[in-house]
């Protein structure tokens, strides 16, 4: 993100129970934002906003959601509660891989990773921007990986999802960009 102080902002993000999601919640929660973590392992979620929200502050949200889910995405951004409600910026981080080759990958797996990690960022950004466009600001960063430049044996599907997102990135940029 730029420079510009984002204190008292909202940051969404996905597959944020753990792993690089918790580490920029963390980061942007000590930055002075109030984050929401987003996943679909509340149990996950409930624990690391207890430790964030330690210092007192409560700047931190546990939102279930399953990203993968349209009826999951809407319902959960509109049980917010109000003060979590105005997000400012979204973090598509949600997605998972799996370790089969392109020939033995099963098609329920190939489906999860899609869904999870292309289809995710599709399903929480198009309910975003109609919150986002009106303010004429806003931060969407879809996080990808270097399987998004390169192919990997046994990581078909991942490859795959990451280089849609880096498109889909491209596509959504180009349309939002005037606001």
């Amino acid at each position: 993100m730029n420079s510009i102080s984002r204190r008292g902002q909202t940051a969404l993000i996905t597959g944020g129970g753990s792993g690089i999601g918790l580490a920029i919640a963390t980061r942007l929660h000590q930055l002075g934002m109030k984050v929401i973590l987003a996943s679909r392992r509340l149990e996950l979620l409930s624990e690391q906003v207890a430790i964030l929200n330690q210092d007192g502050q409560n700047q931190a949200f546990a939102l279930a959601i399953d990203v993968r889910d349209r009826q999951s995405v809407i319902t959960a951004l509109a049980e917010l509660p109000t003060d979590f409600a105005d997000i400012d910026v979204l973090i598509n981080n949600a997605g998972l891989g799996v370790g089969y080759s392109i020939e033995d990958c099963p098609e329920e797996d190939w489906d999860l990773v899609i869904d999870t990690t292309l289809k995710g960022p599709f399903l929480v950004t198009q309910a975003m921007l109609p919150i986002m466009k009106p303010k004429g600001a806003g931060v969407i960063i879809n996080i990808a990986s270097q399987a998004a430049k390169h192919g990997y044996a046994n990581a078909g599907p991942y490859c795959a999802a990451k280089f849609g997102l880096v498109g889909f990135a491209k596509a959504l940029q180009e349309e939002v960009r005037p606001f």
